[in-house]
């Protein structure tokens, strides 16, 4: 089962994604900022990130590209 982690701000867009992923068969990760979303990934290598592009603190297109989780 391919597992996704979703990081989003907004908890309510988080928790959509959380449930149609969930549904369609994902193992689901989800994270409000970047610094959770590290501690996330410390103990599970995703196969894909979505991220907000627009979060505070780290913005979602450096958080992409320093995860090497894939490239944005």
């Amino acid at each position: 089962m391919a597992t996704i982690l979703v990081v989003d701000d907004d908890p309510a867009l988080r928790r959509m994604f959380e449930l149609l992923l969930t549904e369609a068969g994902y193992a689901v990760l989800a994270a409000p900022d970047a610094r959770e979303a590290w501690r996330q990934m410390r103990g599970a290598r995703p196969d894909l990130l979505i991220c907000d592009h627009a979060m505070e603190g780290t913005a979602g297109g450096d958080f992409c590209t320093r995860s090497g989780t894939i490239s944005c």
